[in-house]
Order: structure tokens, then C-alpha cells, then sequence
């Protein structure tokens, strides 16, 4: 669990440094990022491989900055890298 809450604090202040999300935004991508970490570590996860495979699949600091640029600009935020390969097939 220490591990755990070391690498939150960690990712928080990486985050926190970029500049690109208000208190409120990075307090939801730290919920999100908890709630899927909290349901991976139930089917069996370890807390820190939970952790990890959270942080990826929420995505990385450059899309989640993309993600969060086109939300305040009213445009709807993109499916995931997938979705373009989605719509052409």
C-alpha cells in the first residue's frame, strides 16, 4: 500500500507540474484513476500492477492534456487511439 500511495503522489505532482488541469479536473482524473485501479486490484490485481495498468489505460499525460483542451473548447474528446481504426473499417 505504501508503494501504492507513493506512486499517487508521484503521478499528482507530475501532473500538478504540467499546468494543464485545475484542482477539479486532476481531483476527477485521480477519482478515475483510483475507481479503475480499486476494480482491477479486485479481480486480482496486485495494488501496484492495478495501479499501473490504471495509469495506462486512463492514457498518457499528453492525451489526457489533449482530452481535457478539447472538453473546455466544447468539442466531444476522442474515443482513444482505436477509434480512428473503428470508423475506416
Amino acid at each position: 500500500m505504501y508503494l501504492l500511495l507513493r506512486r499517487l503522489q508521484s503521478w499528482r505532482a507530475e501532473m500538478r507540474a504540467r499546468g494543464a488541469f485545475s484542482s477539479a479536473e486532476l481531483a476527477e482524473l485521480e477519482d478515475h484513476l483510483l475507481e479503475e485501479a480499486g476494480r482491477l486490484a479486485e479481480a486480482g490485481r496486485s495494488d501496484d500492477g492495478a495501479f499501473l495498468e490504471a495509469l495506462r489505460r486512463l492514457g498518457t499525460d499528453d492525451e489526457l492534456v489533449e482530452q481535457f483542451r478539447l472538453s473546455r473548447a466544447g468539442m466531444p474528446a476522442p474515443l482513444g487511439a482505436w477509434a480512428g481504426w473503428a470508423v475506416a473499417a
